[in-house]
């Protein structure tokens, strides 16, 4: 008959024997890596943000000519690269340099540059809610007269905001003028009541844009640090077909 009191003693060995494997293991694999100077892309993105474009994508199709507004450096597009095989353009007041695989243009934050019809899908990735709602409803109808399919935007927005979070709607707000007048000559503070939506707010916003079409807000909650990151995703009413 097997004696109980050994059992602990025989478990915790096989423990310590499987620990001590892993840390020759990793000792050896780090070793191993100590002259690689291959670029290593994956430092470049936190998980979320890998989460949240692989959402996005998602909703893309290889293929597709996807436009990024207030784009800044494209970080969003790069990552969208690595789920889908998309043509990328991203337009920003101040461009930074463009990742390899995506064009950036300058951009005076007015009519997008672009023929109507131009591009499957149009993103705004943070962007409206430092503006006006005028100015917001007129990028909005820009975005939908150069998509042909749909619109997206990922938003700072919850069903409903708290004191805390009106606070940090507001902090936000001023940080952010102060770091885009810095950064671009063509930015000028909006002032008036921020675009910071609750879900019904945006629903009702994008409703009454003509050419909005089935709206779907889905938060990013579950892959974010935080409750606020929003996707709203916004159909043509009526898709406009490609004609290269």
């Amino acid at each position: 008959m097997q004696n109980p009191s050994r059992t602990p003693s025989l478990s915790s060995l096989r423990r310590l024997t499987v620990a001590m494997l892993h840390g020759l293991e990793s000792g050896a694999v780090v070793l191993a890596n100590l002259g690689r100077r291959t670029p290593r892309v994956y430092r470049d993105y936190p998980s979320w943000d890998l989460l949240k474009a692989h959402r996005i994508a998602q909703l893309l199709r290889d293929g597709d000519e996807v436009l990024d507004v207030g784009c800044g450096n494209g970080h969003v597009l790069r990552e969208l690269g690595m789920f889908r095989t998309l043509e990328r353009t991203g337009i920003d007041l101040a461009p930074g340099e463009a990742p390899a695989g995506v064009r950036i243009l300058p951009y005076d934050g007015q009519r997008l540059p672009f023929a109507d019809a131009s591009f499957d899908v149009t993103m705004f990735c943070y962007v409206l809610h430092h503006l006006t709602r005028e100015h917001a409803r007129r990028l909005a109808e820009e975005a939908f007269r150069v998509s042909r399919r749909a619109v997206i935007l990922i938003e700072d927005t919850l069903p409903e905001f708290g004191i805390l979070y009106r606070l940090r709607n507001r902090l936000h707000r001023v940080g952010t003028e102060i770091e885009y007048g810095a950064a671009s000559s063509a930015y000028q503070p909006v002032g008036g009541e921020p675009m910071f939506l609750t879900h019904a707010g945006w629903r009702e916003f994008l409703a009454d844009v003509p050419a909005a079409g089935e709206i779907e807000i889905e938060s990013l909650e579950r892959l974010c640090k935080y409750a606020h990151h929003t996707l709203i995703a916004v159909k043509r009413a009526t898709p406009t077909p490609h004609t290269p």
